[in-house]
Order: C-alpha cells, then structure tokens, then sequence
C-alpha cells in the first residue's frame, strides 16, 4: 500500500483560474511519483478547504482580508447577490451559490483528472458546499482510480470559525466507511478525527485506513503539536482496525487567513521501527512538502 499526504500551500496565485488550480494539485503527486516510482495504487490525501477557495476563480484576489475579498465579489456580483440573499436569507451562503456551478466543475474536473492519470485513490481534501438554499457544509470526496467521485463525507463537528460562518453539521449516521481497491477508507475532516463517536462507527465498519484532511488556522506550537497527537495518532493505536492515518495540513496564506502544521502519516506504535508511531512527518509547519511512504 502507498499513502501520500500533500502539505498544500494556500495562497491567491492557485486560484486565479482552474487551469493554475489543476497545476497546483498536480505537482505534489510528480513529487510523490518521484519517490514511490508510481501512485498506481497509492491512497493520496489533500488537505481541508483545498476547495473552497475556488470561490475566488477569476476574481484577482489581493492581499485583502476574507470580509473585504467576500464584500468585493459580492458588489461585483450585486444583482445576483441580492437576489440569492432574499432567497437564502444567508449572504455567505448566497455568494458560495453564486458561483458554486464554476467551482464544481474546476474541483471535479481536477481531480477527477488527477486520480484517472495517476491510477489512484485520492481524498481531495474538502470544499464548503451549498447543500440546501439555507444550508452550507464542509464535505470532502473520495475519487477512485478510475476517475469516479466514489464517495461523499459530510463534517459533523464544526470548529468555532466554521460556526461563525454559518455552516451546518453533517449527521453522524451518514458517516460510512470508503469502499476502495486499496484499503477500507474512513474520512473524518479534521474535528471529527478527534471525536470517538466518529472513529470508532469508521472503526467498526471495518476502516483500515484514516483520512484526516486538516487545515488549522492558527500558529503552530508545542500546544497544538500535543493535542493534535489526539487525532489520527491516538485513533490509530486506539483502534484495532484501524492501521494507517493520513494527516495532510494546508499551509500559506489566502485572504488574511494564515494556515500552520505538521503533515503526518501515522501507524501503530509497534509498526514503526522506533515505536513512535509516525511512518513520515512533514518538516516544517510553514512551507508545503509532499510525505510519501510504502508500507
């Protein structure tokens, strides 16, 4: 089994258009390829949010704060917005709708691409949906090896700015493990890595291996190092079926928003040669790297 994670580096250039969001991706799996010689057959997970920024697609995007670069596409786009506003009665929500059609096709058309081409299973992070007039989710997919958006995982535990912004819970009975040709996948976004009753219905699905997309907003510290050791790591040695976890972390900076952290590819403590647990962790919580192992 091959298990990628790809330490993406957020920033505006990515986004200026879906053919430099296409390259963006790309270039993580032909360094991954260079180190494992092929991806055919190897799981690949991206990070959390690596989608939704495709809200910016054409809109020349400046070192401006989120509420300036949402305020600037939605006078852009008044008419429209007003319109999906009063329908909505949720302007966020409004404006992810206003261009959800263009985000879609960029994000399933990349990695629908990416996994056909590479012959792999990969995770493609996560994007914020409009799932109903009223309703935004983070939800992440699954592409199979031959190009197919196989699977669908909704978030259940929001973080505080994910609250803010007015998106909506998944429901925990839709958590379900991945069936794939490479592993029994169980996706858990980022909180819900964290959260027993998420892990342990993958778990007992049978999940061998535990996608984590991550993208954590804060300054990375010795805090944030420990508790994040009660993710992917803790539910993997705690946890019989599970084997292996994928911890990807966004890093960058998009819109104000500045991402850290430290990519991992975790197994049981007994698998690892120095009983720590970790196959490859990334080495620095600021610049984008590409862990990449064979197991």
């Amino acid at each position: 089994m091959k298990l990628v994670a790809v330490q993406y580096e957020f920033n505006c250039e990515s986004y200026e258009n879906a053919s430099a969001f296409y390259d963006s991706i790309e270039h993580p799996l032909l360094e991954a390829e260079s180190v494992l010689g092929d991806l055919q057959g190897a799981i690949v997970v991206y990070p959390e949010h690596i989608g939704t920024f495709l809200i910016f697609l054409g809109e020349r995007v400046r070192a401006e704060t989120l509420e300036e670069a949402l305020a600037r596409l939605a006078l852009r786009n008044l008419p429209r917005f007003l319109l999906e506003t009063l329908r909505s009665l949720n302007p966020r929500g409004a404006l992810l709708s206003l261009k959800w059609k263009r985000i879609r096709e960029a994000y399933f058309t990349a990695f629908s691409r990416l996994a056909s081409k590479y012959k792999a299973v990969i995770v493609a992070g996560s994007l914020l949906e409009p799932t109903s007039p009223r309703a935004i989710q983070n939800v992440s997919y699954v592409f199979d090896s031959d190009g197919r958006a196989k699977c669908r995982q909704v978030k259940v535990h929001l973080d505080t700015p994910e609250l803010q912004l007015g998106v909506s819970p998944g429901s925990i009975s839709d958590v379900t493990v991945c069936e794939t040709p490479y592993g029994r996948l169980g996706v858990a976004i980022c909180l819900d890595s964290f959260k027993e009753d998420i892990v342990s219905r993958l778990a007992s699905q049978g999940a061998d291996v535990l996608a984590q997309p991550s993208a954590n907003p804060e300054p990375w510290d010795e805090r944030l190092e420990e508790e994040w050791r009660n993710s992917a790591w803790y539910m993997i040695q705690r946890f019989d079926s599970l084997k292996y976890g994928v911890n990807p972390m966004a890093v960058g900076r998009i819109v104000g928003l500045e991402f850290e952290g430290i990519s991992s590819i975790v197994a049981k403590a007994s698998m690892t040669s120095d009983g720590s647990g970790y196959l490859a962790r990334a080495a620095n919580p600021k610049k984008r790297e590409v862990l990449a192992v064979e197991v």
